[in-house]
């Protein structure tokens, strides 16, 4: 028989799943929001980041069109 994995708290937060906090230790709870905060600041990190691409792209195409219309 196949043992059936327990998710992580981490695993069920993320799944949005209702958690009972009663059944975990405060060490578990602190870890698990730690986790989730730098989930959160990696996601914001990403959008900054494509967000300055796109602004670069477009800076260089402005730069690319004075440029052939001085030619």
């Amino acid at each position: 028989m196949g043992h059936k994995k327990v998710k992580s708290l981490l695993e069920r937060a993320l799944a949005k799943e209702e958690i009972n906090l009663a059944e975990y230790s405060l060490e578990e709870v602190k870890k698990v929001i730690e986790d989730l905060v730098e989930l959160q600041l990696n996601k914001i990190h990403r959008e900054e980041i494509i967000r300055l691409q796109d602004a670069m792209i477009m800076a260089s195409e402005k730069v690319k069109k004075i440029l052939q219309s001085e030619k």
